[in-house]
């Protein structure tokens, strides 16, 4: 055996056990919130799971924008949608809302709080 081969062999089997006790990472859980902001106010937008809650982002007067969730509120299974307008004192808190893999929620923003709703299109952020 000459010197090439032996120092080939062996990185090959030592490649070959290596890999062996690697896991492939499971496929991320994703899911999305579409937002519509019919408020006179931008509004601040959050998610909670559980006691978590995550800011989204802030949606302009007028706009629709989207967000992806983050794979813990989504592994959750249940979470709520929060708004809080800028500059006000009130939010907007959704009822429970179960989602999974590939959902995408719909939350719009009434002009007055008390309008608002979320509901979840289920398969739709895929």
């Amino acid at each position: 055996m000459n010197l090439k081969t032996g120092l080939i062999v062996p990185l090959i089997l030592l490649g070959g056990v290596a890999s062996a006790g690697v896991r492939t990472r499971p496929d991320i859980e994703r899911a999305a919130v579409s937002v519509t902001n019919q408020n006179p106010l931008d509004v601040d937008v959050f998610i909670a799971a559980g006691s978590a809650r995550t800011r989204l982002g802030t949606v302009v007067t007028g706009q629709t924008q989207s967000f992806e969730l983050p794979a813990a509120a989504v592994s959750a299974g249940q979470v709520r949608m929060v708004v809080d307008p800028v500059g006000a004192r009130d939010s907007y808190v959704s009822e429970p809302l179960s989602i999974a893999d590939g959902d995408q929620i719909n939350l719009r923003v009434g002009a007055r709080l008390a309008q608002s709703s979320a509901t979840v299109e289920r398969g739709a952020a895929r």
